[in-house]
């Protein structure tokens, strides 16, 4: 059964973001969202638009505790120098991220929800690379 708590922690660990990550783009405490994620209190609803807007539900799906079959795509990008990855809600972010950045660095696109990218090594150009 879906909760709230559980759909917080689910999408949150899925784009990489940690507790103090989403904390601080929503505005509240990291040990607000540690009690979202365990059912001790859920978000305030006046929170529930940016809560939505960072994991890419609607304010509906997490007031109902039902979320639809991935209502926004997720985009997995991993850095494969760092070792480190996020997440990016819509097929329209992961393209802009994929325009601002295809002259910095070999981006590949492994498929459409997924997108490994690294700095050039000496002498090689910025380039896009498409399954």
């Amino acid at each position: 059964m879906n909760t709230i708590g559980s759909m917080i922690a689910e999408r949150r660990k899925y784009l990489a973001l940690t507790q103090k990550d989403l904390a601080q783009k929503i505005g509240v405490t990291q040990q607000a969202v540690c009690k979202w994620e365990r059912d001790i209190t859920k978000p305030d609803v006046w929170l529930l638009k940016s809560i939505g807007t960072v994991l890419g539900y609607t304010p509906e799906e997490l007031l109902t505790e039902t979320p639809k079959k991935q209502s926004k795509s997720l985009c997995h990008i991993y850095n494969s120098d760092t070792k480190t990855s996020f997440g990016i809600i819509g097929t329209d972010n992961a393209k802009e991220w994929i325009r601002k950045n295809k002259d910095k660095y070999i981006i590949k696109m492994i498929n459409v929800n997924c997108i490994h990218y690294c700095k050039p090594a000496a002498g090689q150009k910025p380039h896009l690379i498409m399954p």
